[in-house]
């Protein structure tokens, strides 16, 4: 069954395109918040471990200071990428009638950095500068 093309259905069909992007956008904000979630708490459990051991037997703590910074860098690499992602929808979603108050929203409260920034980059840069620190202290 073939579908006849008049103006009504490119609507639609625009429509459903410009939808689906829109729940693209808010999948992969949650999955950005999410992550950092989950990063957040395996690193908590690498600086635990860190301490324990460090208290312990000092010169196998470098292990899970190693193990941390590349949980870090992990997480950099990983989020950095899902905020590239964040920005072309944006951009793509940016003329859509739907998503340009939400869009308009977000620049107008961009004082300095915005929240997705300090989760997919400060935040990750910070706990691998952290990492290094305790990688030369135990050295």
């Amino acid at each position: 069954m073939a579908i006849l093309l008049s103006e009504k259905n490119a609507e639609i069909l625009e429509d459903t395109e410009h939808a689906r992007l829109w729940d693209l956008l808010i999948h992969q904000e949650r999955g950005l918040a999410n992550r950092t979630n989950f990063f957040l708490v395996s690193e908590s459990m690498f600086v635990l471990a860190y301490g324990v051991v460090l208290a312990l037997a000092p010169t196998k703590a470098g292990i899970f200071a190693i193990g941390g910074l590349t949980v870090s860098l992990l997480w950099l690499v990983l989020q950095y990428k899902t905020l590239s992602d964040l920005s072309k929808l944006s951009a793509r979603l940016h003329k859509v009638e739907l998503s340009k108050h939400y869009l308009a929203w977000r620049e107008e409260c961009r004082n300095f950095l915005i929240s997705h920034e300090v989760i997919a980059v400060v935040i990750p840069a910070l706990c691998l500068t952290g990492w290094f620190v305790m990688l030369a202290f135990v050295s």
